[in-house]
């Protein structure tokens, strides 16, 4: 483990965190750009929304083999050719009057961030002690929420005033000014020695593994189920217009979940694993009920963001502190695994809303989060180590 001295890396994870809230407005921005994009194009909003899909697509692609390839690197180099991966394919983005070589570049940012999101985590706890591990993820994590509430609301505001194009020329100069403090102020990580380079198998034979990648994609299937189609659920109460205050609140609960969840991490891992879910399953049931009623449905919402925000952070810290040296690998798994739950889960989502209402998709995602519950009471106490890296 490299570590310079005890004090805990706050600038240095933050960094980490910055990277992360780059990654989610690189991938998340043009969603809100979709009618100045298509029309800046001279495209359909259906073909602008691939430029979401063909990100998505690089992520899933390259976050298993990318990650096993570059086993060897250092990490800090690998860190700034990551995000000078962001800002060169950000800047195509803003750049490019071509649909097609735009589309090549947000497959390529995509790339790049599974790479990033594969590596993260390990890079955060080879800087702390073990029993800061938990808590140094929770900080690099808070790039997430950070970006959906704040990030993503505030960038679609500023390309709505000033153009899309300027937006992204903005990303670029952050993860331009993020390479150099990466540069100047990370631990430089070597690669991790290993007898041999770990392979899918090796980590996927490790007591426990299996089961945290089945719950990780179980959480995000079930969440993406409800959450892409958020605004036709809303349509039901006659709120879909109020989708922005729904999304914002959620993203602001998120933020506290991740907080909390900071915390307690380190010594509360799997009872915050089981709370989390427990939540998220009933917050699906409260949708379910008061699917007319606004002010219920906001309880319900915060209920939810409570649930989701901390999540990702709890399976990666379970994943981190169980596979050790093969952290890395496990991770790529685990960002595979979410995006292919994203996907599918908007898919699966919009099938059911060709037979069903909106009311279907929260008790669906209640079904979905007790099956998860069941697993963790099943699999035993995850990513929960003593000292001699055992499970106990």
């Amino acid at each position: 483990m490299e570590k310079t001295n005890n004090t805990f890396p706050t600038l240095s994870l933050l960094a980490l965190a910055t990277a992360l809230f780059i990654s989610i407005m690189t991938e998340a921005l043009p969603v809100g750009f979709l009618l100045l994009i298509s029309e800046d194009l001279s495209v359909t909003e259906a073909q602008t929304g691939q430029v979401v899909t063909l990100y998505a697509l690089g992520s899933l692609l390259s976050a298993i083999p990318l990650t096993i390839a570059t086993q060897s690197w250092n990490r800090k180099k690998l860190l700034v050719i990551v995000m000078l991966g962001f800002a060169i394919t950000n800047f195509m983005t803003a750049y490019f009057s071509s649909f097609i070589l735009i589309l090549i570049a947000r497959f390529l940012a995509g790339i790049f961030a599974g790479l990033l999101w594969a590596m993260v985590a390990s890079y955060a706890t080879r800087m702390v002690s073990a029993d800061k591990q938990g808590r140094a993820i929770t900080l690099v994590m808070l790039g997430v929420p950070i970006a959906l509430s704040i990030g993503i609301p505030l960038g679609t505001a500023i390309g709505q005033l000033v153009g899309w194009r300027l937006t992204f020329h903005m990303i670029t100069i952050i993860s331009l000014l993020l390479v150099i403090f990466i540069w100047l102020k990370l631990p430089n990580l070597a690669a991790l020695k290993a007898a041999k380079k770990n392979s899918i198998f090796s980590v996927l034979s490790i007591r426990y593994v299996k089961s945290i990648l089945a719950i990780n994609f179980i959480f995000a299937f079930g969440h993406n189920i409800f959450y892409t189609y958020i605004s036709p659920y809303l349509q039901l109460s006659g709120n879909d217009a109020n989708v922005d205050v729904v999304l914002f609140i959620f993203g602001i609960s998120s933020i506290i979940s991740i907080t909390i969840v900071g915390i307690f991490i380190d010594n509360y891992l799997r009872k915050l694993i089981i709370l989390s879910l427990s939540l998220f399953a009933i917050s699906g049931l409260l949708f379910y009920a008061f699917d007319h009623l606004y002010g219920l449905i906001l309880i319900s919402v915060v209920v939810w963001g409570l649930a989701f925000g901390g999540g990702a952070t709890l399976f990666q810290t379970a994943s981190a502190k169980i596979t050790g040296q093969s952290a890395d690998i496990a991770q790529s798994l685990l960002v595979s695994l979410w995006n292919l739950a994203i996907a599918g889960g908007g898919f699966c989502g919009g099938m059911l809303l060709n037979v069903f209402d909106a009311k279907v998709l929260p008790i669906i995602m209640s079904i979905l989060l007790i099956f998860a519950l069941c697993l963790v009471l099943y699999a035993g106490k995850l990513g929960v180590t003593n000292p001699s890296g055992g499970i106990q």
